[in-house]
């Protein structure tokens, strides 16, 4: 397309002040950092903040709190900040133990006890043992213990002496013998006939009656008496069992009275120990029931065993009976301050929930006892706060279902550590906890839970927003200094200069979008002072200034520049047209802005349009191809509402005109180019040139105004790279809507170029005013009649649209 010289335009520029925000000298009354001391450092979140706090301070059922806001905006470090302020208020909750369940071994019990009881109660039930053992070795070692158990057993040993003796007499005039057979540690009595003195087996019969020792008749007939005394055997026998078995119960009963005294002084020493009276605690008072119950039960026992009891279970060892007064503290608060507050990185549903770590027998079986089970971020946090990351959270298989059920049931329960491997070979009791969760996300996250989960509504009744800006003012500007002052010193930082901080305020501005807002994206402002801080030990200097900063932000966008770069390229060496100078017909320089992981950048693009008689309208060639968004087409569609508006009152549009993203290739969103369509479109209908050397961004509505629209920073720069990339020449600037210039925070380089008068920035409200800037001639505007004024740009779109419609009607 031809390119020629137009007129001087009509313009209305803004000056260098109006198109970056500098942070006033005022606000930093310091000369480096390093002289702020504890000053604070607060981040004006007031709404979140105070969403945080409500939860925290009410602890009600449902009243957790998921946090959404962008990532790097302080969102984790605000919460620990309110929830420290806030638990130092609260109570020191229980100390969570686990104990053994003598109802039931494989499913032991959950027992809370005041904070620091945990603790004294596991040492007072290890010295119970001790004095368990010293008892029952004292009174093993008591001769009138031992004189009073022989006096009772003797009783019952004499009761079967005299069974066994009329017996044996019986049996003897009968010509038997009652031998007595031992059978290593057991013994029993049998029936043998007397033959010659002696006597012999039943067996053995057959031959004494060929040897003629004795008579086949008297063989005969104790073959026939044997079985009657066989059976009288049996019975008396099993008088002499039952006589045992009074025996022992007598002597068991006997040992556990003589241990009572001291058994009920070992549980009250417990219970004195732990400084519990009886009914404080009703789970402690079962337990301790439970214990005196089974230390009277096995104490008659270990008596009898007459063999030193181990106490301390180790590997390959045999199990001791006393090792089931052992207390599992799972969590002890005896050093506590308040309400715990626990922020778990690694949330797997073991970490949460605890495990039972159950080991490996040289059998190949698996093994656990009271040890085994290990405490859970939910069981540390009972009575206080958990903090959760909500990515890290679902991307842990079982980690949400887990804590979901927690949540439900206000219980956890330990998961089983070799779940893969069969039944669990413990079953601990569930303890009831009471926590209140801090979910951290994105506003993403909460909607993907917020409408999987039914319940996720009931359990997360709070929701605090975090914004990423925050107004920006003198106070908040210190605030920041005084947080950038802090992190200086934890991490051996330079300290960083007045001018040094006022340019990362600058940049906090930036990143906000607007001259009235700080970006709250603290992890790039970190950064950014890390960055910075290298620059300045490269240059061999003490503190950081506004020179490091801007090669930190130099070196970032190089780092980050892949795309740009390539785009600059293709600029420098003609393989992107662009038009930067004089003037031209149906054809304007638009600004897209892209988005990448690494970079936001702004570049200029071509816009084309094409008119003929016709009656199919307006066609975008993007959206004929499958390229366009539904903003972008939307957009489009507006632009024949506006024609229709302003030029087809008294006749209708016979035009088919078409628009075209030159050298666009992927595809087209948003409608910050309708301006630039527009001014393409009007250029077409009245052969009107249009500037070359200006760029044009904004969104336009069906009656002409000029909007505003995204990335204007981006945008304005990447025509300025383009510029400066041909030497400025003519009169080069962007125009932009009016409404856009809040939002202007340009960087250095181009503020000192709009300065020096090399580039302009030009705001506009109307289309009547852009195509004045572009065209250079009035715009006009029609009369209640539909007139527009000689000689204006409008009456000559109206005349053409006219010509149009006329040769149209000759035609049809």
């Amino acid at each position: 397309m031809p390119v020629s010289r137009g007129p001087e335009p009509l313009e209305r520029s803004l000056t260098a002040d109006q198109v970056a925000w500098r942070c006033p000298a005022e606000w930093l009354p310091f000369e480096t950092t390093a002289e702020l001391g504890d000053c604070a450092s607060a981040y004006d979140q007031p709404k979140a903040v105070d969403a945080v706090r409500l939860a925290a301070s009410l602890r009600a059922r449902g009243y957790n709190v998921y946090v959404a806001g962008l990532p790097g905006t302080g969102r984790t470090s605000t919460v620990r900040r309110v929830l420290q302020e806030v638990r130092k208020k609260g109570p020191v909750p229980d100390d969570l133990c686990y104990v053994h369940n003598f109802a039931d071994p494989r499913s032991p019990r959950a027992l809370r006890l005041p904070a620091g009881a945990g603790r004294r109660l596991r040492a007072a039930l290890d010295a119970a043992i001790e004095r368990f053992q010293h008892g029952l070795l004292a009174l093993r070692g008591s001769q009138t213990h031992r004189k009073r158990r022989q006096m009772i057993a003797r009783r019952f040993q004499q009761q079967q002496s005299r069974i066994i003796k009329d017996f044996q007499t019986e049996v003897e005039k009968e010509g038997f013998a009652l031998v007595e057979v031992n059978l290593g540690n057991f013994r029993r009595h049998e029936l043998a006939p007397v033959v010659g003195g002696e006597p012999v087996s039943m067996g053995e019969l057959d031959g004494k009656v060929h040897e003629g020792v004795i008579p086949a008749e008297e063989a005969e007939r104790l073959r026939r008496r044997h079985p009657e005394l066989a059976a009288r055997l049996s019975r008396e026998t099993a008088k002499l069992q039952a006589l045992g078995r009074e025996l022992e119960r007598a002597v068991a009963e006997f040992d556990r009275q003589a241990a009572v005294p001291a058994i009920k002084e070992i549980v009250g020493g417990i219970r004195e120990a732990v400084g519990l009276e009886e009914g404080e605690r009703p789970g402690l008072d079962r337990f301790l029931a439970d214990v005196e119950n089974y230390l009277l039960e096995i104490f008659p026992v270990l008596y009898a065993q007459g063999e030193a009891v181990r106490t301390q279970p180790g590997e390959g060892t045999p199990f001791s009976p006393l090792d089931v007064l052992r207390v599992n503290l799972l969590v002890d608060r005896a050093e506590e301050d308040g309400r715990p507050l626990v922020e778990e990185v690694d949330p797997t549903a073991p970490r949460l929930c605890g495990v039972v770590e159950a080991r490996r027998t040289p059998e190949g079986g698996l093994q656990a006892g009271l040890s085994s089970i290990r405490p859970g971020a939910l069981h540390r946090a009972d009575g206080g706060y958990l903090v959760l990351n909500a990515r890290e959270l679902l991307s842990e298989e079982g980690a949400w279902p887990a804590l979901r059920r927690s949540m439900l049931t206000n219980s956890v329960t330990p998961v089983s550590g070799n779940a893969s491997e069969g039944p669990p070979v413990l079953l601990p009791e569930p303890i009831p906890i009471d926590v209140t969760v801090v979910l951290v996300g994105t506003v993403g996250t909460h909607d993907l839970l917020h409408s999987g989960d039914e319940e996720f509504s009931k359990l997360f009744k709070v929701t605090a927003l975090f914004d990423d800006r925050v107004p920006l003012t003198a106070e908040m500007v210190y605030s920041y200094a005084c947080f950038l002052a802090r992190v200086v010193k934890e991490e051996d930082l330079l300290p960083i200069s007045r001018d040094g901080v006022a340019r990362i305020m600058e940049y906090m501005v930036r990143l906000a979008d607007s001259r009235h807002r700080l970006s709250t994206r603290f992890r790039e402002m970190l950064d950014l002072a890390r960055e910075a801080t290298w620059f300045a030990r490269e240059r061999g200097v003490g503190r950081v200034e506004m020179q490091d900063v801007e090669r930190a932000l130099r070196a970032r966008r190089e780092r980050q520049g892949l795309l740009s770069g390539r785009i600059q390229d293709a600029i420098r060496e003609g393989v992107l047209k662009l038009d930067l100078e004089g003037t031209a017909v149906g054809q304007v320089n638009a600004l897209a802005v892209v988005q990448t992981k690494l970079e936001r950048l702004g570049y200029p693009v071509r816009i084309t349009a094409t008119v003929a008689v016709g009656d199919e309208g307006v066609i975008d060639v993007e959206r004929e191809a499958d390229l366009s968004g539904e903003i972008h087409t939307k957009a489009s569609l507006i632009l024949a509402g506006y024609l229709r508006s302003q030029f087809a009152r008294r006749l209708p549009l016979s035009v088919t005109a078409s628009i075209c993203f030159e050298q666009s290739y992927g595809g087209v969103e948003g409608d910050s180019a309708s301006s630039a369509e527009l001014a393409a479109l009007l250029s077409a209908l009245s052969n009107q040139p249009l500037r070359q050397d200006l760029a044009v961004t904004g969104a336009v509505d069906q009656h002409g105004n000029v909007l505003a629209v995204g990335g204007i920073n981006e945008k304005i720069e990447g025509f300025w790279r383009a510029c400066r990339e041909r030497g400025f020449r003519g009169r080069p600037g962007v125009i932009i809507p009016s409404s856009c210039v809040a939002y202007l925070q340009l960087s250095p380089e181009v503020v000192d170029d709009i300065a020096a008068g090399k580039f302009r920035i030009h705001p506009v409200d109307s289309v009547a005013e852009l195509m004045g800037l572009l065209a250079g001639i009035p715009f006009g505007a029609p009369d209640e009649n539909g007139t527009w004024p000689a000689g204006s740009l409008g009456d000559r779109v109206s005349r053409r649209l006219s010509q149009m419609a006329e040769t149209l009607r000759q035609f049809s």
